[in-house]
Order: structure tokens, then sequence, then C-alpha cells
């Protein structure tokens, strides 16, 4: 169901980067289909769930907070939140996790087709959860 419009939103020239805490049924890449879409596994010490959603269109960004995942079991059968972030202070403070998601190169696993490769380790390394825990 969501995928299917993430689906139809590649198709349509959309570029979407779903960062996931484990497996994602939807396979990226393929042509004329997904070939917009990536899906990044970061896997580490925290099994995080921020569930943040960020739409860029028009010049304007909006971000939105989630309490599920985008399982269908999640949206069929219980009652779930997709809510608006307005404050800047917030909002900024959420564009600083995903950034530093998008920037992680320690405990990355990009799909490709049906399987996960390792983010290469480039010389300057980045790992977004130990960042968090450094600032603590």
């Amino acid at each position: 169901m969501l995928l299917d419009k993430a689906i139809e939103a590649s198709c349509a020239g959309v570029k979407i980067d779903f960062i996931v805490r484990g497996i994602c049924a939807l396979q990226p890449g393929i042509k004329g289909l997904t070939e917009n879409i990536t899906v990044r596994s970061i896997v580490g010490r925290f099994l995080e769930h921020p569930r943040l959603v960020y739409f860029h269109a028009g010049g304007k960004g909006r971000t939105f907070f989630s309490t599920a995942d985008w399982m269908e079991r999640n949206m069929d059968r219980r009652v779930e939140l997709l809510f608006e972030v307005k404050k800047k202070h917030a909002k900024d403070f959420l564009w600083n996790i995903l950034e530093e998601n998008l920037k992680d190169n320690q405990k990355v696993w990009i799909q490709k087709e049906l399987l996960y490769e390792k983010v290469k380790s480039s010389k300057d390394k980045f790992s977004h959860q130990k960042a968090q825990i450094d600032n603590i």
C-alpha cells in the first residue's frame, strides 16, 4: 500500500531515500519502476525508530514524525499517528539526525536488488550512532 505509492512516485521521477533498521520489502533500482529509490539499512548498537519523514518539493521542505514503521500490519490493524513538526529548532534538530544517517559510512548496508551490500568505509569515517554516544 505505502510502498505502492513510493513506486508510483519513483515512476513520476521523485527521488526517495529510505533509511531502515532492518529489511525492506521494496526492491530499489529497477529501471522504469524503482530506479529513483535507494534503501539504506543502518544496523548498530541502537535499535532506533525515529520514523522521521521529510518531503521536499517546490523549494519547500516539510518534516513529519510518525509512530509507525511502514509495515502493512501497522497501517491496517493499529491506530498510528503522523504529525508535522512546525517548530524551527525541532526541524533543525531532526534534519541533523537525517543528515547524519545519510552521511554514515560505518554501519550502512545498501540494498541492491534483493541483497544488501556493505558500504565501503572511506578515510573520513563517520557513524551516526557513535556521534550520538559522543554527544551524551
